[in-house]
């Protein structure tokens, strides 16, 4: 059997210029190694948190005191060692460290006394050279592109046939206000127990696959491109549970997490006392079928043809816009969360047909915008470099950046990903380079993003 060790890992970053570099060493007495990062084992009861502030104090004699980002927790097989090592991610964003230097490190452990040479790589050169896996986790394009199979995580719990491979994109990104996740369900497990939240909006669309879609004790077989919203406070309960035999992949989205939000488990009520005060209580009744929300065979007197899911693709339209005074035409899209009367959360379909680009360079001081790629390797410009995606990465366009982006199409087939925005967000504001009767309309709009504007006139 396995042994399984708690790890930390730290990712501490720094721009120099445009470009965003990540620090590692190396062992001048073994140049044969591969550069590291900071990393160890932690200590018995050691908070994540310490025990990665910690191992980098003794390995760099860095006190980090800037702000954190947990991007997760990850396993790592050390084959050579016969170990599972539970990786718990963090990043740190400094500034004023030098170049380079050497420290002796002073710990507890076996590389006690031993002197490590610390400088810069950039992060794409560090995720190919870093070893054992270290830089698997690394993004790319500085910091805006994740593959999500570089985060993927088994996530299960076996005895309710629940869980999968999961790639928490949100939360490594660190996104605050929509959630992104890509699963993957083998068969005979699902997703959750069936379930309905009182604040939080969810909506799941189908990668690839078949699942069963549980939706008060009814069932109703979803395949690649079909999706469905649930607006909060419904208590619509529902699950996907994947009885196809071979893996289906979902991408999911909605509200991160509320601190208001209660849970109602609609056929386990004896998560209640486990739930405590975050258990919804005076949910609306609901009148539930008998299906028994488990994975397995059922009677087709459980499949109902009224409940509604919605094939994005088939739905598609030639529709496009341009914007005023310009003749250009851009990608099509389709709003697969308004079907669903969502309100806080926007969930797009995009085709982006070849030759064509979403949209005008632009950037959002305050809405999140977060794209998923499902088919084709558009270029994605952001500040008027072009970077190539692919399938399955997820794409931060960063909020308040001030990163201007579109993506373009320079390939012969249609390309499509999903973009997830925000409904109202009110304080947002924007810009776009280069386009100043664009930016000025904006402005008697009063959704100019002004300082954004006056730093492009100055320079």
């Amino acid at each position: 059997m396995l042994k399984t060790k708690e790890k930390v890992l730290a990712y501490i970053y720094r721009m120099n210029g445009t470009m965003r570099e990540v620090l590692v060493f190396d062992h001048p007495n073994a140049p044969e190694v591969n550069p590291q990062v900071p990393a160890g084992t932690l200590n018995n009861k050691e908070e994540p948190l310490e025990g990665v502030l910690r191992e980098v104090k003794e390995e760099s004699g860095l006190q980090i005191e800037s702000k954190h980002t947990y991007h997760g927790q990850f396993d790592y097989h050390a084959k050579s060692r016969n170990e599972i090592h539970k990786r718990h991610v963090f990043s740190f964003m400094c500034e004023g460290l030098s170049d380079s230097w050497s420290h002796q490190v002073n710990s507890n452990d076996e590389d006690h006394n031993e002197l490590f040479y610390y400088y810069w790589l950039p992060v794409e050169e560090a995720k190919k050279k870093l070893v054992n896996e270290q830089g698997r986790y690394l993004p790319l394009v500085n910091g805006h592109f994740i593959d999500s199979f570089d985060i993927l995580n088994k996530d299960v719990t076996e005895f309710l046939k629940v869980g999968g491979l999961h790639a928490n994109l949100s939360r490594y990104f660190s996104l605050k206000r929509i959630a992104a996740h890509y699963f993957k369900i083998p068969t005979g497990y699902r997703t959750s127990e069936p379930h309905a939240e009182s604040h939080e909006e969810e909506f799941v669309y189908v990668i690839s696959g078949q699942i069963d879609l549980w939706l008060n004790g009814h069932i109703k077989k979803m395949s690649a491109g079909d999706c469905i919203g649930f607006p909060a406070g419904t208590g619509v309960g529902h699950c996907f549970i994947n009885n196809s035999g071979v893996d289906c992949e979902l991408f999911v989205s909605g509200d991160r997490t509320k601190s208001e939000n209660k849970y109602h488990f609609h056929l386990d009520q004896s998560l209640k006392e486990e739930c405590g005060d975050k258990w919804w209580d005076n949910m609306p009744i609901q009148d539930l079928g008998g299906h028994d929300g488990l994975p397995g065979e059922y009677h087709d007197s459980f499949l109902s043809d009224e409940i509604e899911v919605l094939n994005g693709p088939s739905n598609i339209t030639e529709d496009t816009f341009s914007y005023p005074g310009d003749d250009e035409t851009f990608s099509n899209g389709l709003c697969l969360s308004r079907h669903y009367n969502m309100k806080s959360v926007a969930i797009w379909l995009e085709r982006i047909p070849p030759g064509k680009r979403t949209s005008w360079d632009h950037a959002h001081s305050f809405e999140e915008e977060f794209v998923f790629i499902l088919k084709g390797n558009p270029i994605v410009r952001l500040n008027g470099e072009n970077h190539r995606a692919r399938p399955f990465y997820g794409i931060d366009f960063k909020a308040g950046s001030g990163v201007a982006h579109t993506l373009i199409n320079d390939s012969t087939e249609d390309i499509y990903y999903l973009c997830v925005g925000e409904c109202e967000a009110k304080e947002d504001r924007i810009f776009y380079p280069n386009q100043r009767e664009r930016n000025l309309e904006m402005r008697e709009k009063g959704v100019l993003w002004e300082e954004m504007f006056d730093q492009d006139k100055n320079s």
